[in-house]
């Protein structure tokens, strides 16, 4: 029988294979498989709920994100998104397969993220332990935090965001193994290259591979920029502590190649890739007098002087955001406009902070699983220096305690290296028979895949609008002048933009104050005349700073189907100041206002969807320019609630009961009906037994435009809007008189 390992023994630096190609076995290709099919199909588990026709809209399937339909968009060519690389992807692969664009952004999800999975296998391999790859990349592909984000139909960034941040880690991970000693202190166990080192062509080579990796990423998540920089500048540091005697030149030469490469593109490529021509021909010219070290000192100066600091700069503004979302928008807005205007990125859900044990279920997917992750990540730094490379992914899942559950998604790649790892480790120590170093990954493989689908069983189908809303916008698309803009919430921007093919007013880029205020006015407002009036006079302002610049010879956005300018959607306002802008919104209830020009046609959609954020859309349309005091009505839901018709009250689920002052009700086969009984003070309610749905509101939310016109008799509102589409209750289109 075998003796049970020493403490010291456990402890020891943990060298890699000699080779990077005796890592990339059967044991690799097997666990790299193994990965990618389980974290697939986890997502494919919910196949079923998603295949009901309301998932449909004109043939194609509908999605579950909002910003997935700008992408849609920008690939047919009627979004500023139209240069983004995910969009030319999803044109190229339409053009190539005819597969419509909706069903490529529904299926497209769980077929990218489990690519996540990949570089986990790798670094495992590289860790000499490929056996821990499986489980490793099965949870940095599947963990909560990043499942629910990358399931059927949320087509985003996020689907390959978490690939390309794992793949870099990873590659420094395999790059700097040669070129560093396997433990924290000089001496003990040796590597098996302890002398020799990677040849200085090799390094330059290595690094100018990376650089095309982080020229890639950071071309396809502009916001990943800071996470690469962390870790690039953090691993190099480290590898300049560890490297083996004469490694450190070629570490200097292949970091000043990585980041030249990811800041300034193809002439530094061509650059990198002839110094490492030089040092594969003439490598003692580049080692002469220490001129590489020397050039890799300046050229990594000049970097950090030109790309490091400002985007730390950019990094830490965008950190106050996420960490104090209520006011960082609004006191921009207010320096840079003079009008106190609102914000919305409080109302993101994805600010949102996470409580401790929601942490650990986003970042593990099961407290056992995150703790022993965790633990076996520290074990894991201790044996294996190098792997802190992943230790950015864990900090940013660590701080979605404060950063919001967006960040949760990055931490499971650490986690799940950890658990692997010391599975193997523990595993390797016990026995030499690789039966059961195979069978306990087996065993924490289908361990993992309970405790990763567990949470995910409950998760209900998703999509951001309705067939309803989309038929709408459809219609729109027939019946709008080609340089129509519809307003929409802005949440529904992309969305418009791919079904209408229209220009809109504020969408997911496009959502600062000064957007906001104008379409928040327009839904809130109680006058029929005031919405409109906001919309025509914004409408002509940017219609003339757009006469403007075709004036200056400036063009539109190239390639796109829809013309794109860039304005400024308060500058009338802003001229005016605060005090003035706000008396000037007042009279626009009795009075129309003077246009500088005609307006293109201007279209207000108004859904039922828009029915979950009434009070917030009341809160932000009603409030003064000059000061920001907001005096909007609230809105709550009330699920399960009873409804007293007789009575006018609506009994809510806990037992309490509110006597109406009035009730609109929509009826199970569409009709709509109201009732209004004197009760001064009483709130409102809107009830819709088609849905199930109750919502209880004050006066100013009840009356305003984003409830009435979607709900009344739509004579109502000439002669300051025409109907043109009506689908209501659900959603109905009015043109600007």
């Amino acid at each position: 029988m075998q003796p049970l390992p020493s403490l010291r023994s456990l402890l020891a630096p943990v060298p890699a294979p000699a080779a990077l190609r005796q890592c990339l076995g059967p044991r690799f290709w097997l666990a790299a498989a193994l990965a990618w099919a389980a974290s697939v199909g986890l997502r494919l588990m919910e196949l079923g709920t998603f295949l009901d026709e309301s998932f449909l809209s004109g043939g194609e399937r509908m999605l579950a994100t909002h910003d997935g339909y700008a992408f849609l968009a920008g690939a047919q060519l009627t979004s500023r998104d139209l240069g983004e690389p995910l969009a030319r992807a999803l044109a190229l692969l339409h053009a190539a397969t005819g597969i419509a664009l909706g069903d490529l952004g529904f299926w497209l999800p769980p077929l990218a993220a489990g690519l996540a999975a990949l570089p986990l296998c790798l670094a495992a391999a590289r860790a000499g332990r490929p056996e821990a790859g499986a489980v490793a990349g099965l949870v940095a592909a599947s963990c909560f935090g990043f499942f629910i984000r990358s399931r059927i139909g949320f087509l985003d960034t996020d689907m390959l965001s978490l690939f390309f941040a794992c793949a870099m880690a990873a590659g420094l991970y395999v790059w700097l193994v040669p070129q560093c000693r396997p433990g924290w202190l000089p001496g003990g166990a040796a590597g098996p290259r302890e002398g020799g080192g990677l040849p200085l062509h090799l390094a330059l080579a290595g690094g100018v591979l990376l650089g095309l990796l982080a020229l890639c990423s950071a071309r396809f998540y502009v916001s990943g920029r800071p996470l690469l920089l962390a870790m690039i500048w953090g691993m190099g540091a480290l590898g300049l502590l560890l490297a083996r005697p004469g490694q450190r030149t070629g570490l200097l030469l292949g970091l000043a190649a990585l980041l030249g490469i990811m800041e300034h593109g193809w002439p530094a490529l061509a650059a990198g890739l002839a110094l490492a021509a030089l040092a594969w021909k003439r490598p003692q010219d580049v080692r002469a007098h220490h001129l590489g070290a020397v050039a890799g000192c300046v050229a990594l100066a000049a970097l950090g002087a030109t790309s490091l600091l400002p985007r730390a700069q950019g990094a830490y503004n965008l950190l106050l955001v996420y960490l104090d979302p209520t006011g960082a928008e609004v006191g921009a807005a207010h320096v840079r406009q003079g009008l106190a205007l609102p914000s919305v990125i409080s109302t993101v859900r994805e600010t949102a902070s996470v409580g401790w044990a929601n942490m650990q279920l986003l970042v593990g997917g099961a407290a056992w699983l995150f703790w022993a992750g965790l633990a076996g990540y520290v074990l894991a730094v201790v044996l294996r220096p190098l792997l802190l490379a992943f230790a950015p992914l864990l900090g940013l899942g660590l701080a979605s305690l404060w950063l919001g559950t967006r960040f949760a998604m990055y931490g499971g790649a650490a986690i799940g290296l950890g658990l692997g790892l010391l599975v193997a480790d523990l595993a390797a120590a016990a026995s030499r028979r690789e039966v059961l170093r195979l069978g306990a990954q087996g065993v924490l493989l289908a361990a993992c895949l309970l405790a990763l689908g567990l949470p995910a069983r409950g998760l209900p189908p998703q999509r951001v609008l309705s067939p309803v809303f989309a038929d709408t916008l459809r219609e729109l698309d027939t019946l709008a002048a080609p340089d129509a803009v519809l307003w929409q919430w802005w949440d529904y921007g992309y969305a418009a933009q791919y079904y209408a093919r229209r220009e809109t007013f504020g969408d997911g880029g496009r959502h600062s104050g000064g957007w906001i205020y104008p379409l928040a006015l327009a839904h809130a407002s109680t006058s029929p005349a005031q919405a409109a009036g906001i919309i025509a006079y914004t409408g002509a302002d940017m219609a003339q700073q757009i006469r403007l610049q075709k004036a200056s010879g400036k063009l539109p956005r190239a390639g796109a189907l829809v013309e794109f300018f860039s304005v400024d959607p308060v500058r009338g306002l802003a001229e005016m100041g605060g005090e003035a802008a706000m008396a000037f919104v007042e009279r626009l209830a009795v009075e129309r206002p003077a246009l500088p020009v005609a307006p293109p046609e201007q279209y207000l959609v108004l859904a039922w969807e828009n029915m979950a954020y009434l009070g917030v859309i009341s809160t932000l349309g009603n409030r003064s320019l000059a000061t920001g005091a907001a005096w909007g009505g609230k809105s709550s839901p009330l699920p399960g609630a009873a409804l007293d018709l007789a009575g006018g009250a609506l009994r809510a689920a806990t037992g309490r009961t509110a006597q109406l002052a009035g009730l609109t009700l929509v009826e199970q086969d569409g009709s709509v009906r109201t009732r209004d009984w004197l009760r001064p003070g009483a709130p409102f309610a809107v009830v819709n037994r088609a849905t199930g749905e109750a919502f209880i509101m004050e006066a100013r939310v009840y009356n305003s435009m984003m409830v009435r016109m979607l709900l009344d008799d739509p004579r109502e509102f000439e002669p300051h809007f025409t109907l043109v589409v009506d689908n209501g209750p659900w959603c109905r289109a009015y043109r600007v008189n």
